[in-house]
């Protein structure tokens, strides 16, 4: 995980002395890795673990749009995409077969019983309109949290586009 780029992409900080609320904020497979953050899973950029569980332990709040929270889900519910999701899945976490997969399966991971410890405040935010990422994505999530005892405080749903169609002010649609 990076931190903090300028607007013309030059890196200002890897590791921020943080000495506030940390928000977490990710989309598509961003949204597995603030999950994963959240859950303490991983610290392959951090100098040491102890950073990592430092910056964990100031984990607020994570909001997940248009999340990939199972990625064989994701693959079979997209055949004409399966070699792409493939790919990039086998990139990130490792062959299938290796049990590489299930390092990025969030849903899995919570189902495990895996905490968000910290954790106040979980948004997720979806498009139905989202060609690339089924909304069983985000329904199986909901599920699984609220199985770990999390409450919603209600959906909003608007006529919203796909993320893909959108600026950021846009994003209210999703």
């Amino acid at each position: 995980m990076r931190w903090l780029f300028s607007g013309d992409g030059v890196e200002r900080s890897k590791y921020p002395d943080l000495t506030g609320d940390v928000f977490l904020v990710g989309h598509s497979v961003g949204a597995t890795i603030a999950f994963a953050v959240a859950l303490g899973l991983g610290y392959r950029d951090a100098e040491s673990e102890d950073e990592f569980q430092g910056l964990r332990a100031k984990v607020k709040a994570v909001v997940g749009v248009e999340g990939i929270y199972d990625f064989t889900a994701l693959r079979d519910a997209h055949l004409e995409y399966r070699g792409i999701y493939e790919e990039f899945t086998n990139g990130a976490f490792g062959e299938e077969e290796d049990g590489g997969w299930e390092k990025g399966n969030m849903i899995a991971k919570f189902r495990e019983g895996e905490k968000m410890d910290g954790v106040e405040v979980v948004v997720l935010g979806q498009s139905r309109h989202d060609e690339l990422v089924e909304w069983g994505q985000i329904e199986t999530m909901e599920k699984v949290l609220r199985e770990q005892g999390w409450r919603g405080k209600g959906d909003l749903e608007g006529e919203g586009r796909s993320w893909r169609d959108v600026s950021w002010p846009g994003w209210r649609d999703v």
